[in-house]
């Protein structure tokens, strides 16, 4: 007891002491090798934590505790399958675990397992329905499995219960653009904006929305507080070159396409964009 209460308060050296104590008492008893376990990754020995929740997991291969924090640090440490298997073992006791279900989702979403991270926060919604992070996880897997009405409806609703940040304003905006609503993909990237004032990607993406929905005007004052922040950026030059190309400055384009396609590295897709631009200038 006396090394959770120092542990709860930050003084991890004294409680490290006393758990080893408790290991020397009783080492047949898995949780004090839990408990330093728990210590040593908190003082950021990952290496150390492992060897004592495998030593907890030897004398307890079943307790909750121990399959959900050596998951979570083999999540960590990348070791994907290894987390797999703990965090799946404690879903089986635990089937009522929202938390097990979004850290066994957030193991599947790093392997691009997309259909197993749905299900899991299919899951964890009926559990937790009021939780704005698990709609945005879910508007992810439902995105990048080619659900895009659905992954919108889930950022809306990840809104409406108050995750009202940039990056959900800047997905949904690219949501909105794949269904070639542009316009509202630019309302949204002005939200986004409105949150992070000089954030570089949310005014390249307001530029892209503005010029697809033929809003040159806020296109161009865009670019101009683009310019200011970051005056080399080589994505500048590919949109400026767009930007002239529709306003009918043939050179003014063909010189900054070309600076854009220069300066891209070979295989970058922007380095094809900036050549397929060039391409549909007017000979």
């Amino acid at each position: 007891m006396h090394g959770a209460l120092l542990q709860l308060r930050g003084e991890l050296k004294g409680a490290l002491r006393d758990f080893q104590r408790v290991i020397e008492l009783s080492p047949e008893r898995h949780e004090g090798w839990l408990d330093r376990g728990l210590v040593r990754g908190a003082e950021g020995d990952l290496q150390g934590a492992l060897a004592d929740f495998d030593h907890a997991a030897r004398l307890a291969p079943d307790d909750l505790e121990v399959l959900r924090n050596r998951g979570r640090l083999r999540r960590h440490l990348n070791n994907s399958q290894g987390a797999l298997d703990d965090l799946s073992r404690a879903i089986q006791r635990a089937p009522d675990d929202a938390q097990l279900r979004l850290e066994r989702a957030a193991t599947n979403e790093a392997r691009g397992a997309w259909r197993e991270v749905l299900a899991d926060v299919d899951a964890a919604i009926r559990l937790r329905p009021g939780d704005p992070e698990v709609f945005g996880l879910r508007a992810s897997a439902k995105d990048h499995l080619g659900d895009t009405e659905g992954a919108l409806a889930d950022y809306d609703q990840a809104l409406a219960l108050g995750k009202d940040d940039a990056f959900v304003h800047a997905n949904r905006a690219n949501i909105l653009r794949d269904l070639g609503r542009h316009a509202e993909s630019a309302a949204s990237w002005s939200r986004a904006l409105e949150r992070r004032p000089d954030w570089i990607d949310g005014l390249a993406g307001r530029i892209d929305a503005r010029l697809a929905s033929n809003d040159l005007a806020g296109a161009v004052a865009d670019l101009d507080a683009l310019e200011r922040l970051a005056p080399q950026e080589i994505g500048v030059f590919l949109k400026r070159g767009r930007l002239r190309a529709q306003r009918g400055d043939v050179a003014g384009a063909r010189a900054d396409l070309t600076l854009a396609r220069d300066r891209y590295p070979a295989g970058h897709p922007s380095k094809r964009a900036a050549q397929d631009a060039l391409d549909a200038l007017p000979r």
